[in-house]
């Protein structure tokens, strides 16, 4: 069992759910911007 290639994978998987958690809080971002814009032309 090597142990350094073992870190490795942890790194790469612990960097990937990182990102994909980034990913969901700025997609729910962008979301929530869009739906604001909308309701912002829909009152004008």
């Amino acid at each position: 069992m090597n142990f350094k290639y073992h870190v490795k994978i942890y790194r790469i998987i612990r960097l990937i759910s990182c990102y994909l958690l980034l990913y969901d809080l700025l997609s729910q971002y962008l979301l929530s911007l869009m739906s604001y814009y909308k309701g912002g032309i829909s009152h004008l």
